[in-house]
């Protein structure tokens, strides 16, 4: 049988019933489990185990393996880490009657290891495995990088922790890059594409890929790429590259010579094994779970393991207080922020000095453990403290001390949350997959870890978010900022992040919805009938909601008499202030459109207004009574077009930004040579509803937010951002209904220029599958928990008498100092985030998302005057805007937006 990597699918057929691992015992004759007949193919069948840290799910997994080997099963247990490793031989050596049982692992910090060839010698023994009852035990690093493992459907699975799915790299290849980029090819047809922006990529010569990853004569340069390298090769990781940077190396241009590179792990990791079993704290929060779920691998519950464990929930949390350093995001640049009287001074204080001088001062010199970054050293508490190593999963050796401090900062960088980004995983998921998992694991080192013990424990971590997600993990526990440094918090009031059970099912569900209504909705304006019963209740269903079919009046697309929608590449307009259209753009073919705008170009005129205008949209005038070319007299749109106003961004940067797309780009009548402003035209393969027009824009945008480029509100907002670039693109005309002038002459013609960028490898923009990379973008609003899991003890009960130091107090009163602007930036960062998730609210949701709107306005303190002006603006928005702005005048009634109302909320 066989993988197909590209699809995720079993590709060969299965006649038997899958096997359920609870009865190996009873049956251990049963065939493999690891597949099951779905529909018209095949997909893995993984058994997890979901376990908190210290419910004993390793000594369950112990004997499990031993009654497997026992009843003659082989048994592959894969673990984190040399020391755990040698903890279950000890344990497995123990108990009765003796199995056979071998580890295998090379040499390190845990001293001579049991082989010189890690790899090699499991492979080997994999072929030439003798006792049908025995047990071989391996470190994950060794179990991603094995080639081979010889008929794994006489072995039974079990991995220990949940391996990390997710993986990427910078590398600086400015002059040295062909070493790599003429080895490997990019993969972008819609089967190779993660999001808009990268690419799948695979070596054209695997033996030359070989031979640098063996490296044989240590070439230093070569290592530099030995982690790529063994991602590209691996039969379990699918690589990628941000495929702009790619291009721009392959070609030269551009001045950007980097390259970003991804990898995601893939579900043939575990193929072919007579069952795989994956054992984890908070299973369904981890990047696998997440990546898995939506490649179609069908998750169940071990309830043979789960049920052997000492218990599912900790039941001493009473016993545990979180102390919180601030509400800051921890990060390593926050961390070394200088807040001394004078921060040119090279001895200034940073805010890591007053955290490390407060936790001295909290703990005393009582024992404590703590875990920190690689560039902290050991020496941070003056030999107080016992460090943790960074991966402390299973370890034992700690229960006797009650105190734990967490001082990592395990954020990934900004291009690896984008890439997760484009996968479906929203900032939240994968800081609770990373940072969040870490910081648990850490605390569940110390005596919490012992159901028996009774002393009272304390857990100090960096930030409010990271307590908050703690919380419920340990019911009953109570979370408190950190005595004497409670003015860290620069983020305004504390709150419980939202949660859910089954968090991330419900987010994939809404995902899976919106990328399926969009698609929908793109096959009925196209005119496409399917046949499954499925896609008519829901086209039928979208029909009454899509103000393109009237809200369920028409079954198909007409406009003014005529049908031949995809004919038509616009509507014309005589001047910006004519409602009623001119004509509509003919479509023959895209080559002769183009060519039809080149034609326009080369016209001068007297004045700006001289000219014709064009709108994307197809607009019908009697589809509504209120408006003749607003949103609700739009049929369909037909191609993208973008108003650049003079920004940082270049024509030939933003054709450089979407490598694989068609771009038409050409000047204004405005432009000049010093300040060029310019039009960008990019095709689509078919037309598009309205909702999938601005999801697309919004895409595109997102992009360019990715690359540096920022609108002018956005740079105004007052967050941090590494790159300060003004993309100039005009945000008011992101919608189907705007209107763009048709190409001409600027008013100096010799800074005039039309640029068709129409290479090989460029293609029209195919709305069905940008509607995907859209799709794993959405996210549902958050949703409220009724009753908080923590004992909250509020910050004006804490203790704050204790003298602190000038050191501790000028970190305090510097950001003190800045907490006010700080707030006012969150209010303008909520404000806008509220106004995005109205306009980005789903089919039928108008009314709830519009009334949500105005009560998160009102309730971060926006008078009712401040109010009033952006609920009129955003009921334009809306598929019915007359509904929104009858809406507005009884909201702001229930609310009744007082002055001392919104002093309360602020």
């Amino acid at each position: 049988m066989r993988y197909d990597q590209d699809k995720y699918v079993w590709v060969d057929q299965l006649g038997s019933c899958p096997t359920n691992p609870d009865q190996l015992s009873k049956n251990p004759q049963e065939p493999p489990a690891l597949r099951v007949l779905f529909g018209d193919f095949q997909v893995a069948i993984v058994y997890y185990v979901n376990a908190p840290a210290g419910s004993g799910k390793t000594y369950a997994a112990i004997r499990h393996a031993h009654r497997l080997a026992e009843t003659g099963q082989r048994v592959l247990v894969v673990q984190p880490s040399v020391l755990l490793i040698q903890q279950t031989i000890a344990e497995l050596s123990s108990l009765s009657p003796p199995v056979t049982c071998q580890a295998i692992y090379g040499s390190g910090p845990h001293g001579v290891g049991t082989s010189s060839n890690v790899v090699g010698d499991i492979v080997r023994h994999s072929r030439e495995a003798g006792s049908p009852g025995q047990v071989l035990l391996i470190t994950h690093s060794a179990f991603l990088r094995l080639p081979y493992f010889h008929r794994p459907d006489n072995w039974h699975l079990l991995i220990d922790e949940v391996p990390q799915a997710d993986w990427s790299c910078e590398l600086n290849v400015a002059e040295t890059h062909g070493l790599i980029t003429s080895e490997i090819e990019a993969k972008t047809d819609p089967s190779g594409l993660v999001g808009n922006r990268y690419a799948r990529i695979t070596p054209k010569n695997r033996s030359r890929m070989e031979t640098i990853l063996r490296n044989e004569n240590g070439d230093e340069l070569w290592a530099r790429f030995a982690d790529f390298l063994g991602k590209l090769l691996s039969a379990h990781w699918r690589t990628y590259a941000l495929d702009d940077q790619l291009c721009d190396l392959l070609s030269g241009v551009g001045d950007r010579r980097s390259l970003w590179t991804f990898a995601v792990l893939a579900p043939s990791l575990v193929e072919g094994f007579a069952t795989s079993t994956i054992m984890g704290a908070c299973f369904k929060e981890t990047t696998l779970y997440h990546l898995w779920r939506e490649q179609g691998v069908d998750f169940r519950v071990h309830k043979k393991l789960q049920n052997r464990l000492r218990y599912t929930e900790h039941g001493n949390g009473h016993l545990l207080t979180i102390r919180y350093m601030t509400e800051q995001a921890w990060s390593k640049t926050f961390r070394d922020k200088q807040v001394g009287e004078d921060v040119t001074l090279p001895a200034s204080r940073t805010v890591f000095d007053g955290v490390v001088e407060s936790i001295k001062a909290t703990l005393g010199g009582s024992l404590f453990a703590w875990m920190g970054n690689n560039d902290l050293p050991d020496t941070i508490f003056d030999g107080l403290g016992v460090r943790l190593p960074n991966s402390p999963h299973g370890l034992n050796c700690f229960q006797h001390i009650h105190a734990v401090v967490v001082l990592s900062a395990l954020n990934p960088a900004p291009a690896h949350f984008a890439f997760l980004a484009s996968l479906g995983l929203d900032s939240s998921e994968v800081k609770r997959a990373c940072y969040w998992q870490a910081v648990y694991q850490a605390v569940m080192r110390i005596s919490i870890r012992n159901p028996g013990d009774e002393t009272p424990k304390t857990a100090i971590v960096m930030d409010a978010a990271t307590a908050w997600w703690l919380s419920p993990l340990f019911p009953g526990c109570e979370v408190m900022p950190l005595a004497g440094i409670e003015s860290l918090c620069t983020k305004g009031k504390a709150g419980r992040p939202r949660k859910h059970a089954s968090d991330a099912d419900r987010k994939a569900a809404h995902r899976n919805r919106f990328k399926e209504e969009l698609a929908t909705e793109l096959a009925l304006v196209n005119g496409c009938t399917g046949g499954n019963l499925r896609f008519q209740a829901l086209a039928q269903e979208l029909r009454q909601q899509m103000s393109e079919f009237g809200h369920g009046r028409d079954q198909t697309l007409t406009t003014m008499g005529r049908s031949d929608l995809r004919a038509m590449a616009g509507t014309v307009f005589s001047s910006i202030f004519e409602a009623n259209p001119l004509d509509y753009m003919p479509l023959d073919d895209l080559d002769a459109f183009v060519e039809g705008l080149r034609m326009f170009h080369s016209t001068e005129l007297p004045t700006k207004e001289a000219n014709l205008l064009i709108s994307p949209a197809i607009f019908d005038p009697t589809l509504s009574a209120e408006t003749r070319r607003g949103l609700d007299n739009i049929r369909a749109a037909w191609g993208i077009w973008l108003d650049n106003d003079g920004g940082d961004i270049s024509s030939d940067e933003f054709a450089r930004l979407f490598p694989r797309l068609r771009i038409a780009v050409f000047n204004t009548y405005s432009s000049t040579a010093a300040v060029p402003r310019w039009r960008a035209f990019i095709p689509t393969t078919c037309v598009l509803s309205i909702r999938a027009y601005t999801a697309i824009v919004g895409q595109i945008m997102l992009s360019l937010n990715e690359a540096g480029y920022w609108s002018r509100k956005q740079l105004d907002d007052g967050r941090v951002r590494k790159s300060t670039k003004h993309h100039g693109i005009d945000m008011s005309k992101l919608i189907p209904s705007s209107l763009f002038y048709l190409p001409c002459q600027a008013k100096n013609p010799r800074d005039s220029f039309f640029l068709d960028y129409a290479d090989a490898k460029r293609v029209p923009l195919d709305p069905f599958l940008w509607a995907k990379f859209v799709g794993n973008r959405a996210s549902p609003a958050p949703e409220i928990i009724g009753q908080a899991p923590a004992t909250v003890r509020p910050a004006s009960t804490v203790n704050t008498t204790r003298t602190i130091s000038p050191a501790l107090a000028a970190v305090r009163d510097r950001i003190r100092a800045d907490a006010s602007e700080s707030e006012r930036h969150l209010q303008a960062e909520k404000r806008d985030a509220a106004i995005i998730a109205w306009r980005n609210a789903p089919e039928g949701e108008g009314n709830r998302a519009f009334f949500v709107l105005c009560s998160t306005l009102c309730r971060l303190g926006l008078l009712r005057h401040e109010v009033e002006p952006i609920l009129w603006q955003e009921a334009t928005h809306a598929r019915s805007p007359r509904e929104r702005r009858q809406q507005i005048k009884p909201m702001l009634q229930k609310f009744r937006i007082t002055k001392a109302a919104a002093q309360s909320y602020r």
